[in-house]
């Protein structure tokens, strides 16, 4: 019976780790993806996601500081589980989300500082890939 119970509670485990493991992993872009952006707009004075991205994406989103991430999560029908973020409590960084088959799949906490994303953005905060392209008119 103990060794059943073992069982049970092992296969329990495996499949609770291999559902949390499974394709529905967000990753955190860092400081290194940042200074990319910075060096792009420096040498362009423009970035071009497609081009600086090295992972599977299809759609862009960009909130807007005290934006409440579940709001906008709905408002654009895109799946994140567990969002890790406090942009709806600060006006320090603005928000990307990098979107595929619905699912985000890598966001960043983008500082405000040297580049204001919320600056350049007009029309809406969702942008297909091949429209992920921003341009700026100030140095950084």
């Amino acid at each position: 019976m103990k060794n059943k119970i073992r069982f049970l509670l092992s296969t329990m485990f495996l499949l609770y780790f291999l559902a949390g493991c499974s394709g529905n992993q967000v990753t955190e872009l860092g400081q290194s993806f940042i200074e990319s952006v910075y060096e792009s707009i420096g040498e362009n004075r423009a970035v071009n996601f497609s081009e600086i991205t090295d992972f599977d994406w299809e759609q862009l989103v960009i909130i807007s500081p005290y934006s409440t991430v579940n709001n906008v999560l709905v408002e654009t029908g895109l799946n994140w589980r567990n969002p890790v973020t406090h942009i709806q409590h600060s006006d320090v960084n603005t928000l990307l989300l990098f979107a595929y088959e619905n699912n985000v799949v890598a966001f960043v906490h983008f500082p405000r500082g040297r580049v204001d994303f919320v600056q350049v953005v007009r029309d809406g905060n969702v942008f297909d890939k091949s429209d992920a392209t921003f341009i700026f008119d100030n140095d950084i």
